[in-house]
């Protein structure tokens, strides 16, 4: 999905689960996402950003 706000493109996307089988790995995936949005800043380095995405841990059972 896209649009634009004020001269700006923005780009966004979802997922959408009909199988509660998933559910630990899209719980997994938002948790990451949200902790790169965290820590992204003006001058954080993409490593920074990726090393704390990663100590995000996967539940139990989550495919991958």
């Amino acid at each position: 999905m896209c649009t634009q706000i004020g001269g700006r493109i923005i780009d966004s996307a979802f997922t959408v689960n009909f199988n509660p089988r998933y559910d630990p790995l899209v719980h997994a995936v938002q948790e990451a996402t949200n902790t790169g949005v965290k820590e992204a800043g003006i001058d954080v380095r993409l490593c920074d950003i990726g090393a704390a995405v990663q100590e995000v841990r996967r539940p139990e059972g989550a495919m991958l």
